[in-house]
């Protein structure tokens, strides 16, 4: 008897991983509102530092990368199919997808000529020398690397209403 409540404890907690519902082809959808909202915000607060000034440019590039780094990651463990993974996609992967990816999209190109013209005036008002100049537009192009890779994630999640046994 105690050896049997002692499987089903094991059966639940390897249930509760999610790799048997991917060795079905089950998907095991989740919001990650915190991870992407943190992995933003992060690349968001690397990138202020990195423009603050050069001294605090090593220290925003790490909080930058920390931020890329996980945000490189929701694309896994999101609640959209990870790309090129052999689960099969049905209508609301797709609608989903398209949605998010859209809103990601706008973002950016809201976000790259807007960033662009203002790093410009700014550079051009600061005086800035061209390895501080280098310095800034490779931790936008970090910046919005981590936009692109984790806001669709992140718009997912936050949009679509999660039954509370995907949370």
């Amino acid at each position: 008897m105690t050896n049997q409540r002692f499987f089903e404890r094991l059966d639940a907690m390897v249930r509760w991983t999610g790799v048997p519902a991917f060795a079905e082809g089950r998907p095991r959808r989740r919001p990650l509102r915190g991870p992407a909202t943190l992995a933003l915000g992060l690349a968001a607060i690397g990138f202020a530092l990195v423009l603050a000034s050069p001294r605090q440019a090593l220290l925003g590039y790490v909080i930058l990368i920390v931020g890329f780094s996980a945000g490189n990651f929701m694309r896994i463990f999101g609640p959209l199919k990870p790309v090129g993974s052999t689960e099969r996609v049905d209508e609301w992967d797709v609608a989903t997808r398209a949605r998010a990816i859209a809103f990601t999209y706008a973002v950016v190109s809201v976000t790259v000529p807007l960033g662009l013209i203002l790093l410009g005036a700014w550079a051009n008002f600061a005086g800035w020398t061209m390895p501080r100049m280098s310095e800034v537009l490779t931790a936008t192009g970090f910046l919005l690397m981590t936009i692109v890779s984790t806001m669709p994630t992140a718009h997912a999640s936050w949009t679509v209403r999660w039954d509370r046994e995907d949370e």
